[in-house]
């Protein structure tokens, strides 16, 4: 499992080989020693997505075609896995560090790519070790949420974490892709609001900086960017609102199970927008629409019950930490759930594999820290009640 989360960021074909191999492993050790289901909060609705998915296919334009793009769904074994391997939070702080560790390598790469004479930025954006920009900034605003979240509320981080926050800022500032701007500043402004209200004041401070410097060190690049998350009539700004549009369309016309998993492509050109500059989208830039448009409003339902799920629970522990040293973990999975949201605004990125797995494997850590902590804590009381009972009829000897 610790291969797995350290390939994520590398390679979709290596991170598959090892969670293959993990899961046959940990399927082998349930049936031997604890067949049962795991007792994880989150599984439920989990499961609900799945089976709403696969009824999704079951009812598509093209059924088999569906089935075959449901496969992703066997991701959701990492769930089971995580919730059943991770003891306390020693185990959390090396999963964090293997993935930060990985997330810097790829963003060294991607700045090697940025300064390379032969990048073509307008069309040739940073990807990292990834297949696509979106996928390379998707990562890397995950990790980097995380970093702020360590830096933020933890005292016993690495020292190596700040220049690494550093590093991964400035990669993510030029991968040019915005949804993952705006999708971190959302969960810059909760992880510092929940450190100390005050600092938000100084939230625009830092972008009016960050802006100034972006004109004066790449004018034609990141500044230019910016300037256009504000213009509506942007192409991309302005094709992301037909789209939605679109996709309302689709929902109309397949409101329960939508049209199918993968057959948004195929029934897109249907829906286009006549004003529309781009003929063909396999996805429609949005989690909400997508998910109704593809899966149909029940299979949307069940994967908001998931996201909300996970950010009660969070909450709910936030308010009860026993030690300050894992709001780290708490604060931080909840920057990661709004990041995610946010950005998925703008993008697809649930039906990122990379982001996927990653998001999955991050939610389930919170929960396994809280099924042990809560374990450990009754065997401590239970321990105290003993030593009161056998400390009990010596006192009344002594008395005697």
């Amino acid at each position: 499992m610790l291969l797995f989360v350290f390939s994520i960021s590398f390679s979709i074909a290596v991170s598959h080989i090892f969670l293959a191999a993990a899961a046959l492993v940990y399927l082998y050790w349930k049936i031997r020693h604890n067949w049962k289901l795991p007792n994880l909060p989150i599984l439920v609705p989990a499961m609900a997505f799945a089976y709403c998915t696969l009824l999704s296919a079951a009812f598509s334009i093209h059924p088999a075609e569906s089935f075959i793009y449901s496969k992703d769904l066997a991701m959701f074994i990492i769930l089971p896995i995580f919730f059943d391997m991770v003891r306390n939070l020693d185990d959390v702080k090396v999963i964090y560090g293997i993935l930060i560790l990985a997330g810097v390598i790829s963003a060294a790469y991607g700045l090697y790519q940025f300064f390379n004479p032969d990048t073509e930025l307008v069309h040739d954006r940073l990807r990292g070790f990834m297949g696509h920009w979106m996928t390379f900034s998707g990562l890397l605003m995950i990790l980097n949420v995380l970093l702020l979240s360590h830096l933020l509320f933890s005292k016993e981080h690495p020292r190596w974490f700040y220049p690494a926050f550093g590093l991964l800022s400035v990669t993510l500032l030029l991968s040019l892709t915005r949804n993952v701007w705006l999708g971190f500043l959302a969960a810059a402004f909760v992880l510092i609001a929940m450190r100390k209200v005050r600092w938000v004041i100084a939230m625009p401070i830092v972008l009016i900086i960050v802006f100034l410097a972006s004109v004066l060190i790449f004018p034609d690049k990141v500044a230019s960017r910016m300037e256009s998350i504000f213009n509506p009539n942007e192409t991309s700004n302005k094709d992301r609102i037909l789209m939605v549009r679109s996709g309302w369309e689709i929902i109309k016309d397949y409101p329960i199970t939508g049209v199918g998993t993968g057959m948004i492509g195929q029934v897109y050109p249907r829906y286009r927008a006549s004003e529309s500059v781009f003929r063909n989208h396999q996805h429609l830039h949005n989690n909400l629409v997508q998910l109704a448009a593809e899966n149909g409003i029940i299979t949307l339902i069940a994967w908001l019950w998931l996201i909300t799920r996970v950010l009660l629970d969070l909450v709910h522990w936030k308010r009860k930490v026993m030690n300050p040293e894992e709001q780290f973990m708490i604060n931080g999975t909840i920057g990661i759930v709004i990041s995610l949201f946010v950005a998925g605004m703008f993008e697809y990125n649930f039906g990122d594999t990379e982001i996927k797995m990653l998001f999955l494997t991050l939610i389930t850590l919170p929960y396994a820290w809280h099924a042990h902590a809560v374990l450990a804590n009754g065997r401590n009381k239970q321990e105290a009640t003993v030593h009161v009972v056998e400390r009990a009829p010596a006192a009344a000897t002594a008395a005697g």
